[in-house]
């Protein structure tokens, strides 16, 4: 037989381009294997090839293709007996899930690294926004904190703060946000370094409200059902049933934790995973399912979603009898770091602002009926029932009203709305230009060779850093943000477009339409304000009074962080530039 060479289009199941392999016609499918994995330096087991028998530059969709599965010993010359199509991709490259999950909880597979002049730093990119590409890194993943390795403390200053509180007091739930009043509405300021690593260091439960950020998209499918819940309520009925309203959305909720329960359960009970299978790669897995393969939570919870007809009572005791026998075979299987009994396990709500402005008034606290509350607290409320002494809830956000995190803590708990016990958390960001060098160093230093050193040297001169410091003192997210991009750019003569580019993405009245931009949080904020003017009265009369007793509550053992100086509001608004 006459070995002709073949150039097949291969497309990875997930990812947006096509890669090209050649090979021999006389060689097999499982040689074809080999030169793909070689290709992409794929970290999975098992790769199945399928045939896509398409033809011109059609949109394609995984779902709708009708091929077959692959035998390792065909011939690639059986598979193609003619002339190969042109303009299409020829073989399609996925993963069973099972095999995928399974080896990821072996300790198989890790997120994927950068390529070009800087190598091996992490790369992953939010749900939503696409592949990133190969060369910009994503350094909110590096160097986080692992219990199976020696050096498992915390990096980040308010994790371990947090570490230590649920440890030493056991709380159940801890509302956090910042105290500066606009800097905590804005962000960017390492919030969401901090839950990752404290999910890295202790177990427990990674949810996001965003519609377009880390973690699973299975709160923004809560969110979806509630409202279209909410909508064929309205259209039937004149009167609003805040009680009905509550039953819904709680129990919506407890499936929502019932299919992370499940898929939890799932990774504690595959063989070998004992020493492999830590509280930080569980953290990996909720934190970017969609970059490591897809996301498993939010396709199980939409599978478990017709169960909401049972009766409330029915399924909060199933999810917590599934959520007991979790918490019993983590202790049992001994994964670290090794819990007991006593051991609460957490629940962090990140971006809970998004929540805690949706539907105000159609639910109710149920302490009291002349408290309408949006759609946080059901939410609260489901988790508290499912484990009032087994969890703490995280409830953490950029835009969270003080007001509003007085009625956090007890929604669900059984407690009055109280404000005589609140934990609040400062993030004090990089107010010093050594914390940044400090910062540049320690990921030069995590670089793999010579070679990407002194790339990073180069990009990142002693000028390039002196202007983040500049442009973001006491801003952690945009300072990264900048420096990723520096990193992609590889133009030393770039970054300082780059960070001007990045300063105006935040602070210019010509990105106002930018989440996280301070020009749009300041009309978010507003426009909230003028829809919710009672909330505002009462979020001004919990502030007022939370700055009366300061002095008392800094000296208090419930705070988080001591001896801590808030950012100045003036600095934050400093930064905004509109140009007439």
């Amino acid at each position: 037989m006459t070995a002709n060479p073949f150039t097949l289009f291969c497309l990875v199941d997930g990812e947006a381009n096509a890669l090209s392999v050649k090979i021999d016609s006389t060689k097999t499918v499982d040689d074809l294997k080999k030169l793909i994995k070689d290709e992409k330096v794929l970290r999975f087991d098992d790769v199945a090839a399928a045939v896509l028998p398409k033809k011109d530059r059609k949109e394609i969709s995984l779902t709708d293709v009708t091929s077959k599965e692959l035998d390792e010993t065909d011939d690639i010359v059986d598979v193609f007996p003619e002339a190969l199509p042109k303009k299409t991709v020829h073989i399609i490259v996925h993963r069973p899930s099972t095999s995928f999950h399974n080896a990821f909880v072996r300790g198989d597979g890790h997120l994927p690294e950068t390529d070009g002049p800087i190598r091996g730093l992490p790369r992953a990119w939010r749900r939503g926004f696409g592949i990133a590409p190969e060369n910009r890194p994503s350094l909110l993943f590096m160097n986080l904190p692992d219990p199976s390795t020696p050096d498992s403390a915390s990096r980040n200053l308010a994790a371990g703060s947090i570490l230590d509180l649920v440890k030493d007091n056991n709380r159940h739930h801890i509302p956090k946000a910042l105290f500066s009043p606009f800097e905590a509405k804005s962000g960017r300021c390492g919030k969401t370094r901090a839950v990752i690593e404290l999910l890295s260091q202790h177990w427990g439960f990674y949810f996001n409200a965003a519609d377009d950020d880390w973690g699973s998209s299975d709160m923004m499918t809560l969110y979806n059902t509630v409202r279209s819940y909410l909508k064929e309520v309205q259209a039937g009925s004149e009167v609003v049933d805040l009680e009905n309203n509550n039953h819904f959305a709680r129990k919506t909720t407890l499936l929502l934790f019932l299919s992370r329960l499940l898929v939890f359960k799932h990774c504690l009970s595959v063989p070998g995973s004992k020493e492999t299978f830590t509280s930080a790669r569980w953290a990996l897995l909720q934190v970017c399912p969609h970059v490591l393969f897809k996301d498993i939570f939010s396709a199980l919870f939409l599978k478990l979603l017709p169960l909401r007809h049972h009766r409330e009572l029915d399924l909060s005791d199933f999810v917590r009898k599934v959520h007991e026998d979790a918490k019993d075979r983590l202790i049992k299987h001994g994964c670290l770091p090794k819990i007991n009994d006593g051991t609460r396990l957490l629940v962090i709500n990140d971006e809970a602002q998004f929540l805690g402005d949706q539907f105000n008034g159609s639910f109710q606290s149920t302490t009291s009926v002349e408290s309408p509350r949006p759609l946080l607290s059901p939410i609260l409320h489901a988790f508290r029932d499912i484990g009032q002494h087994e969890l703490t809830l995280v409830t953490c956000g950029t835009g969270l009203s003080i007001n509003t995190l007085f009625w956090v803590q007890s929604s669900g708990s059984g407690l009055k709305d109280s404000s005589t016990t609140f934990e609040y958390l400062e993030f004090p960001g990089w107010a010093e230009k050594e914390s940044i060098y400090t910062y540049i160093s320690r990921v030069r230093n995590s670089l793999q060779n010579e070679q990407s050193k002194q790339a990073w040297d180069e990009l990142l001169s002693q000028e390039a850093v002196d202007m983040l410091f500049q442009k973001f003192a006491g801003r952690y997210r945009p300072a990264i943000a900048a420096v990723e991009r520096i990193v992609e750019c590889n133009d030393p003569g770039s970054w300082m477009k780059t960070i001007q580019d990045a300063e105006d993405r935040l602070v210019s009245w010509a990105n106002r339409h930018i989440k996280g931009n301070l020009c749009y949080e300041i009309n978010r904020l507003h426009d909230k304000h003028n829809k919710y003017k009672d909330q505002l009265v009462e979020s001004i009369d919990s502030m007022l009074g939370l700055l009366m007793y300061q002095r008392c509550m800094f000296g208090s053992h419930d705070l988080i962080l001591k001896e801590v100086d808030p950012q100045l509001v003036e600095h934050a608004f400093g930064r905004i530039k509109i140009i007439s």
